[in-house]
């Protein structure tokens, strides 16, 4: 009597390797009218234009602010615990602490008008935003302390209800003695001197990236990003800042992430220049499809006396630290892959 010998293939046909992206997800969204996203982007605009008002009124400070992520990054800091048992209004963060944005392309968007202390639609410049996004990622970050100034709080000195910002008043107006002498008595009459010739300083270039913001394949990620002091020696340095945090002192070569934005400056040393305008640039992952991974059996196939279990390895292609591997059989539930596993002729009577 023959039996049929069932092939490696016959019997891990329903065998599939699933690659996952363990660091980045990319969401394609279609579909979405212009008409829709603009009206996104004029309730998203108008919200964070009235949570400016409020942190203004509440005493925060937008002086330095130059760009709609740094308003938002503003917008995110509480005052310190000590402050915040003083405050009359509202000590926390003023918007959503997932709150980012995206920054556009072409630099053309929502920009901060500082005359105004607003977003304002339609503009165009360094940090423009195409759109405001909710990212939980955001949220895990600590948000920073500050101080803010009050007109009134809570006392803390007086047995008063109230401590004010007063200032103190003019002293009371007094006599003044005023010294007459003749014409005779008076002496030859000087001359002012002359007023020292006035001092320009010069504007400081910005540095130069190694690598310019765009999209990047995943696997060039992270990517090593150098920046270049274009001006004379001595004159000033370059500081740097990682999606608007704090500024830091730059020595050596960046590594950045995907989705990450680079902040850069020249910062004078001398009082002869004035620091430069900040650079922005934003780093972004293209997605790339993973490759398949390869099925590594022992033997081809199941025998009847020999070989009756086969042992499978799975080899991921991929560069471990985006990708894992997760395999099933015969419709069961999905499984990581760790190490070579059996299989087994009896397992599989249907071949």
């Amino acid at each position: 009597m023959k039996h049929r010998a069932f092939s490696l293939l016959e019997v891990v046909i329903a065998l599939v390797v699933l690659g996952i992206l363990g660091s980045f997800t990319f969401v394609s969204v279609n579909g979405i009218s212009k008409r829709i996203a603009r009206q996104k982007l004029e309730s998203d605009v108008d919200t964070v234009n009235r949570a400016v008002g409020s942190y203004l009124a509440m005493g925060g400070s937008l002086k330095d602010a130059q760009t709609p992520a740094e308003v938002i990054a503003r917008l995110k800091r509480t005052t310190s615990a000590a402050d915040a048992r003083r405050t009359t209004g509202l000590s926390s963060s003023f918007v959503d602490a997932r709150l980012g944005v995206v920054l556009s392309p072409d630099q053309r968007g929502v920009i901060w008008d500082a005359n105004r202390a607003r977003l304002m639609l339609d503009g165009a410049g360094t940090g423009a935003v195409a759109k405001f996004v909710l990212g939980d990622s955001l949220a895990e970050v600590s948000p920073v302390e500050e101080t803010r100034s009050r007109t009134v709080s809570f006392a803390k000195e007086s047995s008063w209800i109230w401590d004010y910002q007063d200032r103190a008043p003019t002293a009371a107006p007094t006599t003044t003695e005023i010294s007459v002498v003749s014409e005779a008595d008076a002496g030859p009459t000087s001359h002012p001197a002359a007023s020292p010739a006035p001092t320009f300083t010069q504007l400081l270039s910005p540095p130069t990236f190694s690598v310019p913001s765009g999209t990047y394949g995943i696997s060039r990620f992270d990517l090593p990003v150098s920046l270049t002091n274009p001006n004379p020696s001595g004159s000033s340095k370059i500081v740097y800042a990682i999606d608007y945090g704090d500024w830091q002192d730059y020595n050596s070569p960046i590594s950045v992430s995907p989705g990450t934005i680079l902040s850069a400056q020249t910062v004078s040393t001398q009082g002869d220049w004035r620091d430069s305008r900040k650079q922005d640039q934003e780093y972004r992952a293209e997605p790339s499809a993973l490759t398949v991974p390869r099925i590594e059996p022992n033997y081809p196939t199941f025998g009847n006396f020999f070989h009756r279990e086969v042992e499978v390895s799975l080899e991921n292609p991929n560069p471990a630290a985006l990708s894992r591997l997760e395999y099933r059989l015969q419709g069961g539930d999905w499984r990581p892959y760790a190490n070579p596993f059996l299989l087994s002729r009896t397992d599989f009577n249907n071949g």
